[in-house]
């Protein structure tokens, strides 16, 4: 592997934005995997039913989803006002962190 495929993959991981949560999907199945496997191997079992562990779970993921659009919504906001008074470069700065 040369120097300027090294380079472009390094540039491609730092400036993209679906590598993070990618990995994070990743370490989660893995910690999900892992998780069973200790729970089967100590037979625990729990004492909520199914239905509410699908509750709550429905829940975390409605709250997630809303503060994620909020989050989202409030970048375009930020980055529409300052496109009148910033360069494209800050811009391109700002949408890139």
């Amino acid at each position: 592997m040369t120097w300027l495929q090294r380079y472009r993959i390094r540039h491609y991981i730092n400036n993209s934005i679906v590598v993070l949560p990618v990995v994070g999907m990743i370490a989660a199945l893995l910690t999900i995997w892992l998780l069973h496997t200790i729970e089967k191997q100590m037979s625990w079992q729990s004492s909520l039913s199914p239905e509410a562990a699908r509750l709550v779970i429905g829940t975390l993921a409605a709250a997630m989803l809303t503060f994620i659009v909020f989050l989202s919504s409030t970048l375009l906001l930020a980055v529409q006002l300052a496109s009148g008074q910033l360069t494209p470069r800050i811009i391109a700065f700002v949408l890139r962190c």
